[in-house]
């Protein structure tokens, strides 16, 4: 009634006045749309980012560069006291004048005759038991808040007197530290030396500082790497074992083999493990029922066993092992890479050529994974039947070079020629099955390679993408008609998958230059050839 009332009166008043309160009206009962506020200017200068940035930016300097940050300004002053990540290397913590004297005396040239003196030996320990307990009392304490992961660079000075024990102790109970990378650093006075009074030539080996208190890093962290230890076999007694690990990294480590068994069978959640460059043993044996990923590298050993139901990723890189000693059992296997490198000589070196003719039912083993020594069989599964990503380095040349020479010695196997893939009907089995990704690293472009990749292209049906990394020995003339010839069988299988509206049979081939091409001059795979045909060129 009153909205009627008050339309008869706006009818009656001059179009005017009328106008006038429509438009109060419209202003003071109508409210427009809320705005969106504008965006903030962009960030010009470090000062300009939030402070979580800040502390995520000083995390990633040593903690020696992130305490001088606090000089910057009063809001930098307590960032690095906040970082979440500390790098901690004991050397870059000592005086200016004992760094410079140091590099001058202790840190020469690394020869085989170099001995530190004894009153060298003298200071540095002095020097690092005054850092050690600087670390301890002035630097961990003054740090605010829970470190979530740290990584210490310690010298072997500090071992002896267990510091490295009490930083550790410390991160863990008073920081919940739960990732963790444990260094001694390498330097030639305890690698090599002539001890006093040995005879010419003679050179002592002395192996590396002895760590305690492993143990309780086990059952406490989530991720540790150690680096240049050594485990003995009674700072183990009486470890239960973990419940927390997930991931564990040894690199440089001299470990007994029964303690290395014992310690991936304990932790019973560990999901991906990596030996790199381990001594100490000449059988590596890994059972678990939770692992994932599996990494050895730059490895010398006799035996490998591998039992691993779980298994999803397997990388051997570097490897030098006896033909029959290696033996993997990985039945959910989805990801297996291969690679050697070329300097790497010897019969007993991990290449790609033996896998072809040991990828049965009736095998489960990469055996040297190279033609040589091919005629070994072992019982087993097939690993291959549910994998996806295969990775492996090209090393067939001087291997089919080795049987043509002695085909005496292979006669277990029912073909020894060079075709010998297209023979067995194992390699059909696995590259028409779970198969969706190659790649192949170190192609020189020859024969026997160029005719596998042929046949890998026309036959491998359920591979969806192929990836080929040329050498960067691989000369012009071989490495552009490889590549003419597999992108002529590639159109070729894309015809016919069109041809039988079969989008299953489609291959994505990409072909990669030299690695050394690639990090020092950049380009694509046809710049490379251009690279090489002036190269060629210029030398006729």
């Amino acid at each position: 009634m009153m909205s009627l009332s008050f339309l008869l009166l706006l009818l009656l008043l001059p179009p005017i006045i009328s106008t006038i309160l429509l438009l109060l009206l419209f202003k003071f009962l109508i409210k427009p749309p809320p705005q969106s506020p504008p965006p903030p200017p962009p960030a010009t200068s470090l000062n300009d980012l939030p402070d979580l940035a800040l502390a995520s930016i000083v995390s990633f300097l040593p903690v020696d560069e992130a305490a001088r940050t606090a000089v910057l300004s009063r809001r930098w002053n307590a960032l690095w006291r906040c970082t979440t990540h500390l790098i901690v290397d004991q050397k870059r913590l000592f005086s200016s004048f004992f760094q410079l004297w140091l590099t001058a005396t202790l840190w020469p040239e690394p020869t085989h005759h170099f001995q530190p003196h004894i009153q060298t030996q003298v200071f540095l320990l002095s020097e690092a038991n005054r850092v050690a307990h600087l670390i301890l009392h002035r630097l961990l304490p003054t740090h605010l808040g829970p470190v979530h992961s740290s990584h210490i660079v310690h010298l072997i000075e500090s071992c002896r007197p267990d510091h490295v024990g009490k930083w550790v102790t410390f991160l863990l109970h008073n920081k919940s530290l739960k990732n963790l990378t444990l260094e001694c650093e390498r330097n030639p006075c305890w690698r090599v030396f002539h001890p006093p009074g040995a005879a010419a030539g003679w050179v002592r080996r002395q192996q590396p500082p002895e760590l305690d208190r492993i143990p309780d890093m086990f059952s406490l962290l989530e991720c540790l790497e150690l680096r240049n230890y050594l485990v003995r076999r009674r700072r183990w007694e009486g470890f239960v074992g973990s419940t927390t690990l997930r991931r564990l990294r040894l690199k440089g480590v001299w470990i007994d083999e029964v303690v290395l068994g014992n310690m991936l069978s304990a932790c019973v959640r560990v999901e991906r493990v990596s030996v790199v460059g381990c001594k100490g043993f000449k059988r590596l044996r890994v059972e678990s029922n939770s692992l994932r990923v599996l990494e050895i590298k730059a490895m010398k050993v006799q035996y490998i066993y591998v039992f691993a139901s779980e298994l999803k990723v397997l990388v051997f890189e570097n490897m030098i092992t006896r033909p029959r000693g290696l033996s993997v059992h990985a039945p959910n296997l989805k990801a297996f890479h291969c690679h050697c490198d070329p300097l790497i000589r010897g019969r007993t070196r991990l290449g790609f050529g033996r896998l072809l003719l040991t990828i049965g039912e009736t095998v489960t083993i990469f055996r040297h994974l190279d033609l040589r020594n091919a005629g070994h069989y072992i019982n087993g599964d097939n690993m291959f039947q549910n994998l996806e990503t295969l990775c492996f380095g090209m090393g067939l040349n001087d291997a089919t070079l080795y049987i043509e020479d002695r085909n005496e010695e292979y006669s277990l196997i029912p073909y020894y020629d060079l075709m010998f893939w297209e023979k067995g009907e194992a390699c059909e089995r696995w590259m028409s099955g779970s198969m969706r990704k190659v790649v192949i690293k170190g192609f020189e472009g020859r024969r026997v390679e160029v005719e596998f990749m042929q046949y890998l292209i026309a036959k491998a049906g359920m591979v969806e993408s192929i990836t080929i990394w040329f050498s960067d020995e691989c000369e012009w003339g071989g490495a552009s008609r490889a590549g003419e010839s597999f992108v002529l069988f590639a159109e070729r299988r894309r015809r016919a998958s069109s041809a039988s509206n079969n989008s299953a049979n489609n291959l994505s081939l990409t072909l990669k230059p030299g690695h050394k091409y690639l990090r020092e001059v950049g380009g694509t795979w046809e710049d490379w050839i251009n690279y090489l045909n002036q190269k060629h060129n210029n030398l006729t």
